[in-house]
Order: structure tokens, then C-alpha cells, then sequence
């Protein structure tokens, strides 16, 4: 059975943690696309430099060309906003609440398109956890965009929406034990799974107090509707370090402790120092 890849890199700084995921992990070697590619994120807090996406954008950009980065629509934009800023995706039958999904025309003009989420960016207290799975419904028409934000995560429409964008790769980036991580993944579910394993990894919560990252429920309902990998059978690690050789046992460490907690068995093997 073939696996998906999860790529996992780490170093002493952001910007280094991409280069190193980028060597694990080439997006789209000799692609030749007609349109700027597009990564997807948040917006940035005011205030807030987001040091990781910066670095990728500038990357990618060497390698592909001029990079567009989306953010999401203003909401009220998405009620009152000209039809043509959006484009109805039909879900052909794999939705069970959704028939359709109306997404940001700035998503879907990308033939070559990038989600990205950084763990440590600012955010309100109101706001709910946006890694892989939930990153689309930012981007929907209000109506849509409404549903998600009003319903929960087991219940609502975030998943459904997330059947309507393809990514070529999601990132996702977080700051663990003073140390930079990155992972990359095509699969979306992967990436919310290890995306929860790093925030899992930051807090102080004891463990038989928080949630698994399969047991999430965004991560149920994206499995129901077959969004991504079913099994930990199915995905296929790597990772990479690359930073002071002090530091490298505290990034292997930290790499057994994230496999654990989305039970993949993994051997660290792929490491170099510098």
C-alpha cells in the first residue's frame, strides 16, 4: 500500500527549519504553471512578523516564480461581496450537509496552491484552532463561513468546506521547547494531526487531561468524509535537523514525542547537523 509523507524539520531558527523542510521535502520540482502560485495562511497580527512564512514565500518564490500569498475575505465581504469574487465548487456527492461550496476566486485561480499555519501566531481568545482542516473555511462565503464559525466541530461545516480546496502541501510551523518545527504533508488530515501533536507538545496540560490528535473532532468528522489518511498505517515519516549538534538529541526527543502521540512508529533517522 502506498503511504503519504509527513516531512518534520527542526532548528535553532524559523527561517532554518524551512530550509531544512524544503530539502526533506521539494513541493513541486520542474512544475510549469501559467499562473502565480498562492499559499494560503491567516492574517498576521498587527504587529506580528511571521518569520516562517516569510521564509517559505521567499523560497518558493526562487523556485517557482513570483508567489501570491491569500488571506481570508473580510466576513461581511463574503454576504455583500460581487459574485464573481467567488467560485462555486460542487462537491459531487461527498458532502452530507453541503451540496456546493462557494470559496475566494483568489483560492482556485492558483494552479499551484500552498496552505500554511503557524502554531505561534497571536490569537484572540474567541478564536477557534486553525491548522489544516479548518484553514478553508476562512476562505468560504459568509453563508458557508457563518455555519462553521456558529456550529462545532464535530457537528459543523469546516470539513465539509475543506472537500471543496486541494493543496498541493500544507505547512505547519510552531516554536516546541525553544526549538523550530516544521512538517509538511499533501494530506490534509496528516497535517491537522501533527499540527495537534505540536500544540499538545507546548502545553502544560497533563495528558490524561487533553484530547489525542485522532480523537479531535475535526480530525473524526475530516476521516468520516475520507479528507485524508483513515490509519496511522498510512503515512510515511521523515525528518531532518538542522542546527547546533547540542541541540539535536532535544529535537529527536521531541520527533518520538509527537510519533506517539499520533501513533505512527517511527524511527529517527534522517538527521544532520550543522
Amino acid at each position: 500500500m502506498a503511504k503519504t509523507s509527513l516531512f518534520i524539520s527542526g532548528a535553532d531558527l524559523p527561517g532554518r527549519a524551512i530550509d531544512a523542510l524544503l530539502e526533506l521535502d521539494e513541493p513541486c520540482g520542474n512544475c510549469i504553471v501559467a499562473s502565480p502560485p498562492a499559499v494560503a495562511s491567516l492574517t498576521e497580527p498587527r504587529g506580528w512578523r511571521d518569520a516562517s512564512l516569510h521564509r517559505l514565500i521567499e523560497r518558493l518564490s526562487d523556485a517557482h516564480g513570483e508567489i501570491r500569498k491569500v488571506t481570508p475575505p473580510l466576513i461581511l465581504g463574503g454576504l455583500r461581496g460581487r459574485s464573481t469574487d467567488w467560485i462555486t465548487v460542487d462537491l459531487g456527492g461527498r458532502g452530507e450537509r453541503l451540496t456546493s461550496v462557494a470559496v475566494a476566486r483568489a483560492l482556485l485561480e492558483a494552479e499551484m496552491l500552498f496552505a500554511f499555519a503557524n502554531l505561534d501566531r497571536p490569537r484572540q481568545r474567541s478564536e477557534r484552532t486553525t491548522i489544516a482542516l479548518s484553514l478553508w473555511s476562512h476562505f468560504a462565503r459568509g453563508r458557508e463561513r457563518l455555519g462553521a464559525r456558529l456550529t462545532d466541530e464535530r457537528d459543523g461545516l469546516a470539513a465539509e468546506i475543506a472537500l471543496a480546496v486541494v493543496a498541493r502541501r500544507y505547512f505547519v510551523t510552531a516554536t516546541v521547547d525553544g526549538l523550530s518545527l516544521a512538517i509538511s504533508s499533501s494530506d490534509p488530515v496528516i497535517a491537522e494531526l501533527a499540527g495537534r501533536a505540536m500544540l499538545r507538545l507546548r502545553t502544560a496540560a497533563p495528558p490524561d487531561e487533553a484530547v489525542a490528535p485522532w480523537e479531535e473532532a475535526i480530525v473524526q468528522r475530516a476521516c468520516e468524509l475520507k479528507l485524508g489518511v483513515q490509519t496511522p498505517d498510512e503515512m510515511s515519516p521523515k525528518s531532518l535537523w538542522r542546527g547546533p549538534v547540542t541541540d539535536a538529541n532535544r529535537f529527536a526527543t521531541l520527533v518520538r514525542e509527537l510519533s506517539d502521540l499520533i501513533s505512527l512508529p517511527i524511527s529517527v533517522s534522517t538527521f544532520s547537523s550543522t
